[in-house]
């Protein structure tokens, strides 16, 4: 029997949404005969993490991780939205053969070069919350 020639969608929200943003573009691709998964990350959509719970971008990204763990060897392509790029940066880090590609749409794309999101230590030392804290983190992790 041969093989669905189907192509896996992974849909990644950005920060202050979840999985339900994507709910045209799902029902297109859907459509279009293709797999598609949108997944809520920590702390969004009807993922109940508590958002005390959430200390590093891999805790906020687990549910993107578990997903990307209980797929067989399939590629997947990753469609990030926002904070979503960054998640699926770390992703593709962890899980390189199980990613295809990832599109950054209007998304954070991290890279090894000194960019914005590499704040000067005087700034480091005063960002502790938010999305910028969550950016420190990310490059101190990597």
């Amino acid at each position: 029997m041969e093989k669905e020639n189907k192509t896996r969608f992974v849909l990644v929200h950005g920060l202050c949404h979840g999985a339900w943003t994507w709910y045209k573009v799902k029902m297109r691709l859907k459509a279009a005969g293709q797999s598609v998964t949108a997944v809520d990350l920590a702390a969004s959509g009807i993922n109940m993490t508590r958002l005390e719970e959430i200390q590093t971008l891999k805790d906020y990204a687990k549910p993107l991780l578990d997903i990307l763990r209980s797929f067989d060897s399939d590629k997947v392509i990753l469609v990030a939205h926002s904070m979503g790029g960054l998640c699926s940066a770390l992703a593709a880090d962890i899980f390189p053969r199980k990613v295809a590609a990832i599109v950054f749409l209007a998304a954070f794309m991290p890279n090894n070069k000194p960019t914005c999101l590499c704040l000067r230590k005087a700034d480091q030392k005063r960002t502790t919350r938010g999305l910028a804290g969550h950016c420190v983190r990310y490059l101190r992790e990597t």
